[in-house]
């Protein structure tokens, strides 16, 4: 009989239930079986795969359950198991099977990423840092590097056991240009038995970090992007607020966070209001804003992604806005096609039709904003301004305005408001009659739009001034949608995937 690979007992319980080979074994014959656990029968829905692996339900669940407690079930994330479904918070039979059966996965290292119920976002900016350069991992998190090696296969694992901060800021300043820049974070081998993290400009493997790093032996787990231009320590900011439901002095948080957030967003968009304008539907209110004090090449908060919370795009300059549940450009539209970019300092994409921004953004898994998703985007920007000498300076990111104030967000998006009109994916019609002239770039064989197609602008230009903001909007009663405007550009969004 083979050396049992993990020893579990059910809470409550004397009896002692062994893991052999991925399977269930009788602790008293050694006998694998795959319709009982010890002397709790598995539910129906188990099964094992053709690889003698634990499965739930069908192939398209590919989460395990556990580890929960009397009060709530837990999840045990796994590389292959996936069980979506909520089970009873009742310490049943079938609740003690699945918490075991997590215990069981994590034991026998069948998974390559794991981490508790619902910390899917277990990387995250450190709040509780003295500088902002830093990162922590959430406790329950455990990661698996395999190193390659001559034909061999040498397997480490990273475990966070308790909340784990990383200071990378001497990391990070050995580089050359830090500002606007995208870091990846590695897990890479440390000695002989040990793992270790790395930041890195590469995204592919850290090798400006150390030329020993390679494909084979490091993992990419996260990645995150830095302030391009520092934001005043005394800047504010306006946003409205349901009428009549605050004071000044009231903190109002501006992004809505729950007050349970364990990652500390929740007081960092908790901002005082300063003063209030009354009106008849909003009220306006004025409050600090939460990047103020942020230095060049300090990490932005909802930059950071991982390995099981990130956008279904490549991340690379990339912003989380939980209000719309969507990754949004930090940057307006560089590049066209296969090219289309969010990257600072880049010449901008503009005098170009709202159909060809939709299809460069299809090209990189992204689309231009809808209305409400630019409103929360640009929530916290400049309201009322346009760019400083109100001229296109032809280059994104790092901007400020008339009065000074840098051209940001609350969650990191540049130049919202007054630099260049951003298009909507918006669309709709507006008359019947047939134009036979609008045609995709004068391919008629592609077909020809009958009717009027009207588009939408947001946000304002460097030439509007009082006019700009996030709720300022702009049609016109021609083909808006065939238009090639010189002071319109894009900005991309992207769904946010879990795993």
């Amino acid at each position: 009989m083979s050396t049992p690979i993990s020893s579990i007992v059910f809470p409550g319980s004397e009896e002692e239930y062994l893991l052999r080979d991925h399977r269930i074994a009788d602790s008293e014959t050694g006998a694998a079986t795959s319709n009982s656990f010890g002397l709790v029968k598995l539910p129906e829905n188990m099964s094992l795969d053709e690889n003698g692996r634990l499965k739930l339900g069908t192939d398209d669940l590919i989460e395990a359950i556990g580890p929960a407690n009397n009060n709530k079930p837990g999840m045990f994330k796994t590389g292959f198991i996936q069980n979506k479904s909520k089970f009873p918070v009742k310490m049943d039979s079938k609740n003690r099977a699945y918490l075991q059966i997590g215990k069981m996965l994590e034991t026998a290292a069948v998974s390559d990423l794991s981490f508790d119920f619902g910390k899917n976002r277990w990387l995250t900016f450190d709040f509780s840092a003295g500088n902002k350069k830093s990162l922590k991992i959430k406790r329950g998190t455990k990661i698996r590097l395999d190193i390659n090696s001559a034909g061999e296969v040498e397997t480490r694992w990273y475990n966070a056991t308790e909340d784990k901060h990383y200071d990378f800021s001497a990391e990070m300043t050995a580089f050359d240009s830090i500002n606007g820049v995208n870091f990846y974070v590695y897990l890479v081998p440390d000695g002989e038995e040990d793992v270790k993290l790395v930041v890195s400009k590469n995204s592919t493997f850290p090798n400006d970090v150390n030329v020993a790093y390679t494909a084979n032996n490091t993992r990419k787990i996260g990645q995150f992007h830095t302030l391009c231009v520092a934001v005043p320590a005394a800047q504010k900011t306006k946003m409205v607020a349901a009428h009549g439901s605050v004071a000044v002095g009231d903190n109002y948080v501006v992004k809505k966070y729950n007050s349970a957030d364990e990652d500390g967003f929740y007081n960092f968009y908790r901002k005082e209001i300063s003063a209030l304008t009354t009106n008849a539907k909003a009220d306006l209110i004025t409050v600090a804003h939460p990047l103020a004090g942020f230095s060049a090449g300090d990490i932005l908060p909802e930059s950071v992604w991982c390995l099981s919370f990130r956008p279904f795009s490549d991340p690379a300059g990339m912003v989380y806005d939980p209000n719309i549940d969507r990754a949004i450009d930090i940057y307006l539209q560089s590049g066209t096609g296969a090219l289309t970019a969010s990257e600072f300092n880049r010449t901008h994409t503009i005098s170009r039709e709202q159909q060809n921004h939709e299809d460069d953004y299809m090209q990189v898994g992204k689309r231009l904003l809808f209305d409400y998703e630019f409103t929360s985007a640009a929530s916290g920007s400049n309201e009322g301004t346009a760019i400083a000498g109100a001229a296109d300076a032809g280059t994104v990111g790092g901007h400020v305005d008339s009065a000074g104030a840098r051209m940001i967000s609350f969650i990191g998006c540049e130049e919202c408001c007054g630099y260049l009109w951003q298009w909507s994916e918006n669309v709709g019609p507006l008359a019947s009659t047939p134009d036979t002239n609008q045609t995709y770039d004068g391919l008629a064989w592609m077909g020809q739009t009958w009717g009027r197609v009207a588009g939408l602008f947001f946000g304002g230009d460097c030439f509007d001034s009082s006019t700009c903001g996030s709720r300022s909007r702009a049609s016109y009663s021609d083909d808006v949608r065939f238009l090639v405007p010189p002071s319109a550009g894009g900005r991309g969004a992207s769904g946010v995937l879990r795993n």
